[in-house]
Order: C-alpha cells, then structure tokens, then sequence
C-alpha cells in the first residue's frame, strides 16, 4: 500500500493545511498558510473568500516542496485528494466564481436578531426536528437571511451560488465543474433535512432563501471531481473524500461503535458521539446531528458545540499578558495548585452547549484583593475542563437508554489544547474515566484522508480502517474532592449569569 500516497486539504479558521500521507497514516510532508480573520464590526466575523483559495493552493504548494526535498517521493506519487473544513462558514458567489460576500464565520454573531425573530414566530420546534440544530447565529441560514436583507439586489438575483467553505474549494479547483458539498457540511447550515438528507425546501423558504442555488449533496467518500490545484499536478487529482473537520476528526479517532466519542480542542471545540444509524433525540441541549456518511451508510451522533476553547489561552496571552511566550501557551506553571474561588464564564464568544447563550459576556466571579495571576490562569483552565465536561455528562444522559453507550465507552481528545496536561487530567478526573489524547495533531485531515482511501478503493472497508494503530497518551482518573467542588460552584455560576 506504500507506493500509493495520498494528499489531504484541511482548511481551518486560522489557516490552511496540506499533508502528504501513507494510507497507514503516516504524515510524510505538510504545509501551512495562514489566512487573516477580519472584524468589520462588534459579532462581526469574517475572512476573504480569495484568499481561502490562495491559502490552499500556497500550503498544497508548501507540503509538494516538502515532500520532494524529504523524502524519496514526489507530487506524481500522489494517488488522490481529501478536503475537510471549518464548517458553518459561507459565502455566495455567482456563475463565474466571482464572490458576492465575504466568508461569513462560524464565529459570527450578527443575526442575533433575525434568532430571536424566528423564535418569537414559534418557528424553532420545527426547525429542530428537521436539522436536530437549535435556532442560533453559529450556523450558517440566519447569516444568510442577514445578507439577503442587508444586500437587497442578492434577491433580485437568480445566479447566487450558496455554499460551505469545501463547496467553494470545489468550486474553484475544478473550474466551475464541481458545485457540491457533502451531507455532514449541509447538516450545518440550518437547511438541511438529517432524515431525508436533502435541503428542505421549507426550510429553505423560512430563511428567505428562496432565489439562491444550492450545491449537490453526495456522501463523504464520494468522487467530488478532479483538479490540478493550479497548476501544480501534470494532471487533474481526483478528489475523493470530502467532510467537515469535527466529523472528520470522529473518523480519523476511529469512532465507529455507539458510544465512541471524540472532543476535538481548537479555537473552539467540538465533542461529538456516535450513536450509530438512526438520530438521537436530546433533552439537553445537544446537536442532532450527522457523524459520517460513508457510502451507503449514515451514521449520526450527538453534538456539543462549544465557542471559547483555545482561544481562552490565546486571549490570556495576546490581550492580557498572562501568558508570556508561546513556548507556555499550552503548559500550567508549577505555582498553580487551584483558582482560590475563582470561577470564570467563558462566554468571550457567547456560552454554546449545553447552555446556549450566544448573547452571553465573559465574566470573573469570586475576585478579591488577594486573587494572584496565577489563580485567574487556573479558573480559566478550569473553565476550558469544565465546560467539556459539562458536554459530556449531558450526552450522556440523552443517550442513556442505549444500551451500547454511556459511560463505558472511549473517549478522545484531540487537538491543540489536548497538549496541555492539566485540563486533560482535570477531564479525566471530573469524568472518572480514561481519556484518550490522540498524540497526532491532525486528526482532521488524517480522517478525510482514510475517507479518501475509502471512496477510492484503497481500503475496501471500515473494518479494515478500524485495524489502524493510532499512537495515544492515556489520562487516568484520580480523586480530588476540591476539584469537583470548584465545578460544581462554577456550574452554579453560569447558570446563575
């Protein structure tokens, strides 16, 4: 299987990343471009459409060059193509690729309004029963509605494209060929029937959406169309997997039982359970919600979104200078041994599950003359624990009745604040169980890759995906009666707030 490579496109909030990989999962070269996030307004959250695709032709570039100056391979070697991406960012563009829009963020909260509108019409129940999503600005139709009002002539308009970040990708490197997404990307735009798994006409006429074009829907390991990423293949790569990054992370962490979960730690994070081939409905404030489509196969899974994860550590170091150097972004200092009472909400972005809050601020509790700097990092770590916590003890109470799932089954965490060994442990012990930390950084582009491998023939099934050896660091649980207590107060807080 060696001689076959394969190439995976995993284009992020911050950036852009190619790697070049063995069907094992062995990274052999990688590159990264960083794209520039704008903020035109309060809750506003952009980035450039042009400069998406330039990140990804850049950073394809960057892992070819890697490739060839450092190992014995070259760009012909590569077999096929995965795409995975942040997920409920759009844009609109027209017939000739030209942009209509920005790139709306996933982060972006400027249809606050246009929620509680569609809320006050009684309109959320039905719109949960056919996405398994509540009403809020983090998913992409409510933007929509806010670019249809706010730019009058789109409605006047019968040749708007409406499409995810991957649909754009596709868009752009097949030349105008390929305009389709894959069903676990549409499942999060707030359009999307997950029982029919179709866009939902209804829903479509709700949003004022009525005018727009939306892409064709296929299952993650399908063939998407071929290219030649500008150039820099003699001939056109077919791209056969495409998915969204949590659900691709679900998969490169070999989620493929009921039960199995995954908790992915980036700017923010998502935790995502499988709960097998039919939906599952939650009391708790939990997405409903696709985990891979694979062929014929749909598997769906519970979904906790939350906003604020690294970008908690990030916002300790860049804006108030807790944090000092990069080299400690991600490790606590030996002084820290609790919060002193601390608690802090972390609703910089708005509280997601299992509170959804989006209109919530940030906030410290418990402040006196003698809280220490090193007291504030702790409650802020704490905060990142507890929030996942709280995810995941909800899911696991919507998901009780099944008799595969609950707490025994594995738990995974993957990446950039899976490197902090405080929070892991924190996770652990709050659970009471083992948590897994996937030792690979990429896990989204390492699970669009094995779809990749899929859809192309490669492997002939998920058992044989499923046989993979992972390398993974194992957190084990211990008693500390502080720390629970310090949850519990802070659960009391955010409820409280």
């Amino acid at each position: 299987m060696m001689d076959k490579i394969i190439l995976a496109v995993d284009q992020g909030t911050s950036g852009t990343k190619a790697i070049v990989y063995t069907p094992e999962g062995v990274p052999l070269a990688k590159g990264f471009t960083p794209v520039k996030t704008n903020y035109p307004a309060s809750g506003f959250v952009e980035q450039s459409p042009i400069e998406i695709v330039s990140s990804c032709i850049e950073s394809v570039k960057r892992a070819l060059e890697n490739l060839e100056s450092a190992t014995d391979y070259n760009r012909d070697d590569i077999f096929s193509c995965a795409i995975t991406n942040q997920r409920e960012s759009f844009l609109l563009w027209d017939a000739e690729g030209v942009p209509l829009s920005e790139v709306i963020s996933w982060q972006c909260k400027r249809s606050v309004d246009i929620c509680r509108e569609i809320k006050s019409a009684g309109k959320a129940g039905l719109i949960r029963e056919k996405t398994g999503l509540p009403v809020d600005p983090y998913f992409s139709a409510s933007k929509l509605t806010w670019l249809l009002r706010n730019k009058p002539a789109l409605k006047k308009r019968n040749d708007v494209y409406f499409g995810t970040i991957d649909t754009w990708l596709l868009f752009f490197l097949t030349g105008g060929q390929r305009y389709a997404s894959d069903f676990t990307n549409a499942c999060r735009t707030q359009l999307f029937d997950i029982h029919s798994l179709a866009w939902d006409h209804e829903l479509v006429y709700l949003y004022e959406a009525d005018n727009i074009k939306f892409p064709e829907l296929l299952p993650s390991d399908a063939e998407f169309g071929r290219s030649d990423f500008n150039g820099l293949f003699k001939n056109k790569l077919p791209i056969h997997s495409v998915i969204g990054d949590s659900h691709a992370a679900a998969f490169g962490e070999l989620c493929f039982e009921p039960g199995a979960a995954k908790i992915t730690m980036g700017t923010g994070s998502s935790l995502l359970m499988n709960v097998g081939n039919k939906p599952v409905k939650s009391c708790s404030g939990m997405a409903e919600t696709l985990c891979y489509t694979a062929g014929t196969e749909t598997v769906y899974a519970l979904e906790g979104i939350i906003v604020s994860c690294g970008s908690l550590i990030t916002w300790l170091k860049d804006s108030l200078g807790i944090i000092e150097g990069s080299a400690d972004l991600y490790s606590a200092p030996g002084d820290i041994l609790d919060s002193g009472g601390v608690q802090f909400v972390p609703a910089l972005g708005g509280l997601g599950a299992p509170f959804w809050k989006m209109d919530e601020k940030g906030s410290f509790h418990g402040l006196g003359f003698d809280t220490s700097k090193a007291q504030i990092l702790h409650s802020v770590f704490e905060s990142i624990a507890f929030q996942e916590v709280s995810v995941i003890r909800a899911m696991e109470a919507d998901a009780a009745e099944i008799a595969e799932m609950g707490k025994n089954g594995p738990l995974y965490i993957d990446g950039g604040v899976s490197g902090n060994p405080l929070i892991m442990k924190m996770i652990a012990s709050l659970l009471g169980r083992p948590v897994h930390v996937v030792l690979s950084p990429d896990t989204s582009p390492l699970g669009a890759m094995l779809l990749a491998c899929l859809g192309s023939g490669i492997y002939n099934s998920i058992n044989e995906i499923q046989r993979l050896e992972l390398p993974r660091q194992t957190y084990i649980p211990t008693e500390n009666d502080n720390l629970q207590k310090s949850y519990h107060a802070w659960e009391s807080t955010v409820k409280r707030s």
